[in-house]
């Protein structure tokens, strides 16, 4: 159908044509459908609208142009209302407007700023919908608006595919069903603020562009404030390029931050977490441009240890303790070196020493198995030295004295042991049986057991008390790992 464009030249011609169209919304018979689609409503200046007005039926507005704002003033919809496809030129509000039924503005332009201050009691759809300039739902905590009540959605809430190509404000709402912001791109600032979700809100795939646009200070910036999530929230592979600021926001379910990626800064204040927190397992690709990145998984850590979840609390102390170190890296600049001659160089060594021997081997104490290869490392290590530069002899034998240690050509045998031979000689390859023999020193050493049968030679016995030191503290720390791991 063409649109049908009414074009008002003086106000007995724009006042005859409200009050025809009024007229067909009273006029309506049950069952009907209340078609305004492909409609043009332009200027009118007898100021008649749809002010104050109820549909009984399902009103169709699909296609339709609205050159006008402020059309449905204190307007009652008692059945569907479709916006579907529609164009708003100017500034539109909807103040006082009750939707008793389903409402969809799906794949609507908004070309001015547009305002919900209304009242939603069923499911409400903005799927595909482009908000070209600023868009606000509910009411901001401004002393003007104090009387004016919380806007209310009753049902569900769909904003999937949308696009708000200017600032977006969320606040003060309550939403009773659930809440989609699926693959929905954010141009501009986006605030959220005071809101209640009863039900599961899902941000998946949604994308907040960086802005290069200077006209304001918050134009890069995505605000969560006294946000309650009641439900289950996903986050799953959403990008922020813009600065993310959670402050005194409440997970008290399931929260997914899987994929999830933080191209800005990302700061988390008061923030509480009374269910879990599904966090990247690699934290550089989450927050890696956090404020305070500690902050998110300590948060996490509290979580899963409310809900028993010891193993994703393990995995969350240790991305904790790494975020930690790596910002304390971080902290350590070249002008801070020189500042502090003293100070400076010894946090440098500590913070290095933390991430070789913290991390990579302790894995703060949640990675087990990174203390046993280690250990295998050093045993082998030594073993390859001893075997390498000849460091070993029987300990009940004293050397003899036509030996020369180090010697590429000697023969010595052990009489208390059974009668093996080593030989070492031109053009011959060293006996591997030798070999066994320093693996066993090796472990022996390790574990500083003793038993005296081997001995080093003298050009040796410095790698075999460093041996057993490492061994000492290796195995301290496997005991304190995995009592940490099974105390918990």
């Amino acid at each position: 159908m063409a649109t049908t464009e009414v074009n008002i030249f003086d106000e007995a011609t724009a006042r005859r044509f409200w009050e025809e169209q009024r007229q067909r919304v009273a006029d309506a018979e049950p069952g009907e459908t209340i078609d305004f689609s492909d409609m043009e409503f332009s200027e009118d200046p007898a100021d008649q609208y749809f002010h104050e007005i109820e549909f009984s039926e399902v009103a169709d507005f699909t296609g339709s142009i609205f050159q006008i704002g402020n059309v449905f003033e204190k307007a009652i919809f008692h059945r569907d209302a479709i916006f579907n496809n529609a164009i708003f030129k100017a500034k539109s509000d909807f103040p006082n407007v009750t939707f008793e039924d389903k409402a969809s503005f799906d794949e609507t332009i908004f070309g001015e700023a547009v305002g919900f201050h209304s009242n939603f009691q069923d499911s409400v759809s903005f799927e595909g919908a482009i908000f070209q300039c600023y868009a606000l739902f509910g009411h901001p905590n401004d002393p003007y608006f104090k009387e004016i009540p919380r806007l209310k959605f009753e049902s569900s809430l769909s904003f999937e595919n949308a696009e708000f190509k200017d600032a977006a404000s969320f606040d003060n709402l309550d939403f009773s069903g659930n809440v989609s912001f699926k693959s929905t791109k954010f141009y501009y600032w986006t605030e959220f603020e005071g809101l209640v979700f009863n039900d599961q809100v899902s941000f998946e795939n949604a994308h907040f562009l960086r802005c290069t646009d200077s006209r304001d200070k918050r134009r890069n910036l995505v605000r969560l404030q006294e946000v309650n999530f009641s439900e289950k929230v996903s986050f799953l592979n959403c990008k922020f390029e813009c600065k993310v600021h959670f402050q005194k926001v409440v997970f008290d379910n399931i929260s997914e931050f899987k994929f999830t990626k933080f191209d800005d800064r990302v700061e988390f204040i008061d923030v509480k977490a009374n269910g879990r927190l599904l966090l990247e397992r690699n934290y550089s690709a989450s927050f890696a441009n956090c404020e305070d990145a500690t902050v998110p998984y300590r948060i996490a850590k509290q979580a899963a240890h409310q809900a028993g979840d010891s193993r994703m609390e393990g995995n969350y102390h240790f991305q904790e303790q790494y975020s930690a170190n790596k910002t304390e890296l971080k902290s350590i600049t070249w002008g801070h070196i020189k500042k502090h001659p003293w100070k400076g160089p010894w946090r440098l060594i500590v913070a290095c020493l933390e991430l070789v021997i913290g991390n990579g081997i302790y894995g703060y104490g949640e990675k087990t198995h990174r203390i046993l290869v280690a250990a295998m490392v050093v045993i082998l290590f030594c073993s390859g030295l001893f075997f390498v530069f000849e460091g070993i002899n029987y300990g009940s034998l004293p050397i003899d004295d036509t030996t020369t240690v180090g010697a590429k050509n000697y023969t010595f045998e052990a009489a208390k042991y059974p009668p093996i031979e080593y030989r070492l000689e031109d053009g011959v390859s060293r006996d591997w049986r030798y070999f066994g023999n320093c693996l066993y020193f090796s472990v022996v050493t390790f574990t500083t057991l003793g038993y005296g049968d081997f001995q080093p030679y003298p050009h040796m016995r410095v790698l075999s008390a460093i041996e057993a030191a490492l061994g000492a503290a290796l195995i301290a720390m496997f005991i304190v790992s995995l009592s940490r791991k099974y105390v918990r």
